[in-house]
């Protein structure tokens, strides 16, 4: 997993013809509450590692998360119960490749993005 940007995110998309105006609306939605944001490339696995790593150290999501479940193993999920005014949320664009795309993960605290970020290279399968 890799930290990327914004415009490379877009531009990934852009590339195959997947991105969606719908996108840029929903961004500007999360970042109006959640000001703070990662975006990140990888793999499902991984991006669950940093779903788990956000429900442990920052706490519940926000209602309006787009990743709703984490794998736990073993074919199972658990279900990401979201809070109203969670503490983080994150938006799912779509794949790149097979199991494999970006999420933007989105704070409200401005400290919370750099000890995600210090925390990427463990996510990594």
């Amino acid at each position: 997993m890799i930290v990327n940007t914004f415009e490379r995110c877009v531009e990934a998309y852009r590339s195959f013809n997947a991105w969606d105006a719908e996108y840029d609306l929903m961004r500007r939605q999360f970042l109006a509450s959640l000001p703070n944001s990662v975006i990140v490339e990888g793999e499902y696995s991984e991006l669950d590692m940093a779903v788990n790593w956000c429900l442990t150290n920052i706490g519940q999501p926000d209602i309006t998360s787009t990743w709703k479940c984490v794998a736990q193993g073993a074919g199972e999920s658990q279900e990401i119960a979201g809070l109203q005014n969670g503490q983080w949320a994150n938006q799912w664009f779509y794949k790149t490749d097979y199991d494999y795309g970006f999420m933007e993960f989105y704070f409200r605290s401005p400290a919370d993005p750099a000890r995600f970020v210090e925390a990427v290279p463990s996510f990594s399968v």
